[in-house]
């Protein structure tokens, strides 16, 4: 970054750093790693702006020709596509529909130890002809697999 700005110059040349957008996203993340290193005790947190890294990588999008060519093609086609999309999320929905009717706190069901409570160590799911081993009792948990991201408890957990 700095090698550019000595070399094109800041803002004010014709072909200044900051007159190229993707020069001013470099320029943003990389001034939000410094204030975030400098200010680390201070309570600021830019990690946010440190996500935009990921889109750098679209920078050869510009620069190779061909790539262009097809983004350019995906890009305009997408209106073209309008309906089809529609018409996949309304399947979407009606099977994310059916699954938190059919679904819903199913994967809540654990068995557990009737003596002391505790949940089976192998974290079996229970219920729906799934027999826990003696000594265990089927019951309903408040943890669903996958840290609480797999269930069918409401539609947009479903959806997705």
């Amino acid at each position: 970054m700095v090698m550019k700005i000595l070399g094109n110059g800041f803002i004010f040349n014709r072909g200044a750093y900051l007159r190229d957008a993707w020069n001013i996203l470099d320029f943003v993340i990389v001034i939000s790693g410094y204030i975030s290193l400098i200010l680390s005790g201070g309570g600021v947190n830019l990690s946010v702006l440190r996500s935009f890294r990921v889109i750098r990588p679209l920078r050869t999008i510009s620069s190779i020709q061909g790539l262009r060519v097809i983004v350019q093609a995906l890009v305009s086609s997408l209106p073209l596509l309008r309906d089809t999309i529609l018409v996949l999320l309304f399947f979407f929905l009606i099977f994310a529909i059916a699954g938190v009717q059919l679904f819903s706190g199913a994967l809540m069901q654990r068995c557990f130890s009737i003596e002391t409570g505790v949940i089976m160590i192998e974290d079996v799911l229970c219920g729906g002809g799934n027999d826990c081993p003696p000594g265990f009792a089927c019951g309903k948990t408040m943890k669903n697999p996958n840290y609480g991201a797999t269930n069918f408890d409401n539609i947009f957990y479903a959806f997705l």
